[in-house]
C-alpha cells in the first residue's frame, strides 16, 4: 500500500495541475470573450453616436432655401401718370393736376405786343383770337422767357416754337380750367429776338386735326434779358429787393402805352374752330 502512495500522489498532482491549467485557460478565454464583447459593444455605441452626430450635423447645416427662386421679389409699381409735353399735345398736358391754377406771374417782367401772321403776312385769325396780346417777358439769369396766355387751351394739339429754325423747349407753367380754359406756356429766347415761327395744330375732342404749318410771331420790339433784376437763378424769376415786380409793371406800362385797338378785341372775343388751314 505504501508502494502505491507515491503514484497516487503523482496522479493527483498531475490531475490538480491539469485542472488548474484548464481553469486558467477557461478563465483566460472568458476574459478574452468578455473583452471582445465589451469592445464590440463600445464600437457599436461609438458608431451609433457618430451616425447620430452626422445626422444632426446634416440637419443643422442644411443651407436655407432660396426663396427668390420660387418667389420673385415684388417690384414697386410706378403709378405716377405721365403727361405729354406742351409742344407735343397741349390739350393733354393741361390734364396734369400739378399745373392746375399754379401761381406763375412771379418775378421781374415786361409786356411786349406782337402780331400773328401767316405766310402772306396776313393775320392768322385762329391764333389771333386764341393768344392774348401782349406777351409777358420774364427776366432770368440765363435768357429772357416769353410767356403766352393761350385761350381755349383744350382745343390745341401741337404747339411748337422755333427761333431761326431751332426748336425751343416749351413748358406749361399753369392752367386755369374751364370755364376759363387758359394755358400759360413759356419758352426761352435769345437777346435781340423779334420774330419766331409757330408750328401748331388744333383738335376739338376726337375730331379731325387741323394743321397750321407756319405762323409768324412778330414782337413790337426786340427782346432783351435783364439778369440784374433777378435774385436767384430759377425757372420762375424772382425780383430783387430794389426792383420789385411792380416796378417792372410800371416800366411795362410805359413801353406798351401805344397798344393798338385790336388788343381789346383779342382779349374779349372767343375763337371759332375751323377745319380749314389758315
Amino acid at each position: 500500500m505504501n508502494k502505491h502512495h507515491p503514484k497516487l500522489r503523482s496522479f493527483y498532482s498531475i490531475r490538480k495541475s491539469t485542472l488548474g491549467v484548464a481553469s486558467v485557460i477557461v478563465s483566460t478565454l472568458f476574459l478574452i470573450t468578455s473583452q471582445h464583447q465589451a469592445q464590440a459593444a463600445e464600437n457599436t455605441n461609438t458608431s451609433d453616436k457618430i451616425s447620430e452626430n452626422q445626422n444632426n450635423n446634416a440637419t443643422t447645416t442644411q443651407p436655407p432655401k432660396d426663396t427668390n427662386q420660387t418667389q420673385p421679389a415684388t417690384q414697386p409699381t410706378n403709378t405716377a401718370k405721365t403727361y405729354p409735353a406742351a409742344d407735343e399735345s397741349l390739350k393733354d398736358a393741361i390734364k396734369n393736376p400739378a399745373v392746375e391754377n399754379k401761381e406763375h406771374d412771379i418775378g421781374p417782367r415786361e409786356q411786349v405786343n406782337f402780331q400773328l401772321l401767316d405766310k402772306n403776312n396776313e393775320t392768322q385769325y385762329y391764333h389771333f383770337f386764341s393768344i392774348k396780346d401782349p406777351a409777358d417777358v420774364y427776366y432770368t439769369k440765363k435768357k429772357a422767357e416769353v410767356e403766352l396766355d393761350i385761350n381755349t387751351a383744350s382745343t390745341w394739339k401741337k404747339f411748337e416754337v422755333y427761333e431761326n429754325n431751332q426748336k425751343l423747349p416749351v413748358r406749361l407753367v399753369s392752367y386755369s380750367p374751364v370755364p376759363e380754359d387758359h394755358a400759360y406756356i413759356r419758352f426761352p429766347v435769345s437777346d435781340g429776338t423779334q420774330e419766331l415761327k409757330i408750328v401748331s395744330s388744333t383738335q376739338i375732342d376726337d375730331g379731325a386735326e387741323t394743321n397750321y404749318d407756319y405762323t409768324k410771331l412778330v414782337f413790337a420790339k426786340p427782346i432783351y434779358n435783364d439778369p440784374s433784376l433777378v435774385k436767384s437763378d430759377t425757372n420762375d424769376a424772382v425780383a430783387t429787393n430794389d426792383q420789385s415786380s411792380s416796378d417792372a409793371s410800371n416800366q411795362t406800362n410805359t413801353n406798351t402805352s401805344n397798344q393798338n385797338t385790336s388788343t381789346t378785341n383779342n382779349t374779349n372775343d372767343q375763337p371759332q374752330a375751323t377745319n380749314n388751314m389758315s
